[in-house]
């Protein structure tokens, strides 16, 4: 009887170190040494960083992002643009995500969609994602797009 509830007692404890801000801070010492794999391009690595940051802590919208990240380095687009969704989900103005969402788009064809975010992104933080949109090779293949000229600030 003792066993069952000392399991039953760890199990509590688990659950509420996840929920606790000792939690939050374990799931982003794994978000941080995934963000240091992926700028390796150790993208296996960083995402089982990722994955374990959400395992800790599951409302992490930027381990959700990281792994979308990841998912777009590989090519994998439906999956990247699923984790960038769910980042917004936990951060509705994770300016970040939408820019993520608008190249993710560009890779599956989807301009309008991809420039609807885009603009989301610039409304949220335009002295960053104007100058990054600008320079970026994903969304160059845009670059004669009217409406993405407008976003940015490139005269016609």
């Amino acid at each position: 009887m003792k066993r069952k509830s000392c399991r039953g007692m760890l199990l509590l404890v688990a659950v509420l170190l996840a929920f606790s801000g000792c939690g939050r801070k374990k799931a982003n010492e794994h978000f941080s040494r995934g963000t240091v794999y992926l700028q390796k391009k150790q993208y296996a690595e960083a995402r089982t960083e990722y994955e374990e940051a959400l395992r800790i802590y599951p409302k992490h919208p930027q381990a959700y992002y990281g792994i979308g990240v990841v998912a777009m380095a590989q090519g994998q687009y439906e999956e990247a643009l699923e984790k960038f969704k769910k980042a917004l989900e936990l951060k509705e103005d994770f300016s970040g995500a939408y820019y993520q969402i608008a190249r993710t788009q560009i890779m599956l064809n989807e301009v309008d969609q991809a420039l609807t975010a885009l603009e989301k992104a610039i409304q949220l933080d335009a002295e960053k994602w104007r100058p990054e949109a600008r320079s970026d090779r994903v969304l160059a293949r845009i670059k004669d797009n009217a409406r993405f000229k407008e976003l940015v600030g490139i005269s016609p």
